[in-house]
């Protein structure tokens, strides 16, 4: 190669962490070696983490069981299992209807597989986005811990990350027919959707908000098909989700990590939580408006983490468009890689909640990510240099971490009959 091209591809990508290219990807391949043997683990038993909700959404389409939480929980006790609310809205139970043609232990796998192509093919997206070379990328959101967490608990993250990586391409990119369509499948897990579509708003996309409202009706369609014809499926489902989150939140409690939820454990009232979480977006509006486009999706996503009603640790899947980001060069070194490699290192640490329900989970580098970045980062960075906006994200960061691990308030009593899946 050339002294020129050398200096083309220089610059064409984000240059590797001061750990050096090699060592960031043994360590890449490692934590990816170590996600196997949760995935292993929850498989062995014979439960199969959370996917038996979503196996039996998928038997029930086209069934007016689908929408009703009673109905439901009936369906499933007259088959021998276990009680496993399906929270989505019935139209995604579509997806589950092929995989629930086949046996339990086997349709796990053959999803576990699909959310693996679907994380590859996130990073492969977003990779040129954020500067790196695709192969960086890939193994970057294959290392994050909450990705291959969901491949274990037989969730959906991949899915909803790959959504967010062409989302977050078309935004880059100016299509807002492509644009339109991403934010609207997203929103079939509606906390995940919804900060993209706020982040539309504050950039005047009005296009793509138009497609928006077309994918949500053709959902509504699609939902009257899914649940054998009830036009008012959405009124059920609601009264489901609302019976649901009650002991969905208390029997998750120690597993929360957005801002609301851990205020709540803590004792908080519901109006201080609720306040907290409406300053974290009101801090991020002028950052968001004026940030580049790539820049702004990523941390939109990190914001409805931050805020949202409902984030258990695999919803972090989300945050890996905002490590590309850092780890393309959005924060300055030496706290790129102190960060980066924090992240990493930590993440693989929650694995740990899967073995014991008796003490907090050790997921905190969620909670650094998303309170650091949309409380610190996004409220400032406008005024600030980028190297004192690198120090005072990694400050933000090192005082969240520190606080997490003291997290361990009493919380309510688990509920034995809640619900499996979140």
């Amino acid at each position: 190669m050339s002294a020129q091209a050398a200096v083309v591809v220089a610059e064409r990508y984000a240059p590797p962490l001061r750990i050096g290219r090699r060592r960031q990807t043994t360590w890449a391949v490692g934590l990816i070696a170590f996600a196997a043997v949760p995935i292993v683990a929850v498989a062995a038993p014979g439960d199969y983490g959370d996917w038996p909700a979503f196996w039996v959404a998928g038997r029930l389409v086209g069934t007016l069981d689908l929408a009703d939480i009673g109905r439901q929980a009936a369906w499933q006790e007259a088959n021998g299992l276990a009680a496993a609310y399906f929270p989505y809205p019935p139209p995604i139970a579509l997806l589950f209807a092929p995989f629930a043609a086949v046996s339990l232990g086997l349709s796990f796998w053959l999803w576990a597989a699909v959310m693996a192509v679907a994380a590859v093919l996130a990073g492969w997206t977003l990779a040129p986005i954020y500067r790196l070379r695709r192969s960086d990328a890939v193994l970057a959101v294959l290392a994050w811990a909450p990705v291959t967490a969901s491949l274990a608990m037989g969730q959906n993250g991949p899915l909803g990350l790959l959504l967010a990586a062409f989302a977050i391409t078309a935004l880059v990119r100016d299509d807002d027919r492509m644009l339109g369509v991403a934010t609207g499948l997203l929103l079939y897990k509606p906390m995940w959707g919804l900060p993209l579509v706020l982040l539309l708003v504050l950039r005047s996309r009005w296009r793509a908000i138009g497609i928006v409202a077309v994918v949500v009706a053709a959902g509504y369609l699609l939902g009257i098909l899914a649940t054998g014809g009830d036009a008012a499926w959405p009124e059920q489902w609601l009264r489901g989700v609302n019976a649901y989150a009650g002991p969905d939140r208390d029997g998750n409690a120690l597993k929360v990590i957005s801002l609301p939820l851990l205020l709540e454990r803590a004792g908080a009232p519901a109006w201080l939580a609720l306040a907290a979480g409406a300053a974290v977006v009101a801090a991020a509006i002028p950052s968001l408006r004026r940030a580049a486009p790539a820049e702004a999706a990523a941390a939109v996503c990190l914001v409805g983490l931050a805020v949202s009603p409902h984030a258990l640790p695999y919803d972090a899947a989300l945050a890996a468009p905002f490590l590309l980001w850092m780890l393309g060069g959005g924060i300055v070194e030496p706290w790129r890689t102190r960060l980066v490699a924090g992240a990493y290192l930590l993440g693989p640490l929650l694995f740990f909640s899967f073995a014991t329900v008796a003490v907090s989970p050790v997921v905190v580098v969620v909670g650094a990510a998303a309170l650091g970045a949309a409380l610190f980062l996004w409220a400032l960075g406008g005024r600030m240099t980028e190297r004192s906006r690198s120090r005072l994200v990694g400050a933000a960061c090192v005082l969240w971490l520190s606080g997490r691990w003291r997290s361990d308030a009493p919380v309510p009593q688990v509920i034995a009959a809640t619900p499996a899946t979140r």
